[in-house]
């Protein structure tokens, strides 16, 4: 379980739960055990409400447990709701008339103002029941825990519909791989949607997808109401969902038309296509090493324009930044660098009228001259 999970189970804010963990309420050593990546066990959490419902040692109520009856109160006496400078903390359940000790579990305490506990002591004429005293109780909890309760909530919505949305994943997935030829996957809008959908990790800790924009979770309910949002569909986006769903699949590319793209440092180029003019600085280009079929990085990197969203090319040789536009044909791009190399770029089209790009490497013919 994560921060809020615990604190939900337990029924105390985040304040308390970290006091339980650097401290022992019972002065015993007892404390909450974190796991070593930061979450809590269920059985721990469990096991440690038991121990503070246990009998106790000292009536004195510990420094954290204070604090979160007097966050809980907000200045008002728990029964009355009258405006309170001095409280007095009350046990719900008398365990010293039962057991012969008392709890100094946090939910078991409420503060009352000096007549309603009186009242509630001494069964005076008109006193309160201990049922009537748990109402308030709960009432104080239910208003302390407002905020982790809706946040708790919406985590779990967002978990049930991710959820769903992976088993809809496995079933559409195996549609999209092999449906043509070669591996080339023709995304659409509600088949990215549903891949960044499943693209989440455990419960509360969603992996971030920057091609999308929002979040996995945000972007499976998205696709669970329909909306299809806007995605970024340059050839740089087709690249990278191409990749991870094949990753995500267990497949593995063999196809010579098929080029992945990883991220690199961000490096302030010139673009290729778009001029910004002097009252502009040059756009950033975020160029990503071009693999070729055999899964070697080539001499050739991509880059897509922040200003312009407009595709180029960069030789790694000389630097050379060079456009490259989307056509129907096939368009030879000879570096202007010097070094020689030839890129030719060919743009296709799926039957659905989606398009990807297939870049092809030429090497520089050996120069036979003496």
């Amino acid at each position: 379980m994560n921060l809020a999970e615990a604190c939900y189970h337990l029924r105390i804010t985040t304040n308390l739960l970290k006091w339980f963990t650097q401290y022992s309420p019972k002065c015993d050593e007892r404390k909450l055990q974190l796991e070593t990546d930061g979450s809590f066990d269920l059985a721990e959490l469990n096991a440690f409400a038991t121990y503070l419902h246990d009998a106790w040692d000292s009536r004195d109520v510990p420094a954290g447990v204070a604090r979160e009856l007097l966050v809980e109160a907000g200045g008002q006496c728990g029964l009355c709701l009258a405006p309170c400078e001095t409280f007095e903390t009350a046990h719900i359940e008398r365990k010293d008339i039962e057991l012969r000790y008392y709890s100094q579990h946090p939910q078991n305490l409420i503060l009352l103002c000096p007549n309603c506990h009186r009242r509630y002591d001494n069964k005076l004429l008109g006193s309160v029941t201990p049922d009537v005293v748990r109402a308030a109780k709960d009432r104080l909890i239910s208003r302390k825990m407002a905020a982790i309760d809706l946040d708790v909530a919406r985590a779990y919505a967002i978990k049930l519909a991710i959820d769903a949305t992976k088993q809809e994943f496995s079933r559409v997935i195996n549609e999209l791989i092999g449906a043509y030829p070669n591996n080339i996957l023709l995304w659409n809008t509600c088949g990215a949607h549903l891949l960044a959908a499943a693209s989440v990790g455990t419960f509360g800790r969603p992996m971030p997808l920057s091609d999308f924009g929002p979040t996995a979770p945000d972007v499976a309910l998205m696709a669970l109401s329909g909306s299809v949002g806007r995605l970024d569909t340059s050839s740089v986006t087709r690249g990278v969902l191409d990749g991870y769903v094949l990753e995500a699949a267990g497949k593995v590319p063999v196809a010579p038309d098929y080029w992945e793209l990883v991220e690199t440092e961000n490096d302030n180029t010139i673009c290729g296509i778009c001029d910004p003019g002097e009252d502009h600085p040059p756009p950033l280009v975020e160029y990503h090493p071009h693999h070729d079929s055999s899964g070697s990085i080539s001499k050739l990197e991509v880059g897509s324009c922040d200003w312009c969203n407009g595709t180029s090319t960069r030789c790694k040789d000389c630097g050379c930044v060079t456009a490259v536009y989307e056509s129907m044909y096939d368009q030879v791009i000879e570096c202007e660098g010097g070094c020689g190399m030839t890129f030719i770029v060919r743009t296709h089209q799926g039957r659905k009228g989606d398009t990807w790009e297939e870049i092809e490497l030429v090497e520089p013919a050996p120069d036979d001259t003496d």
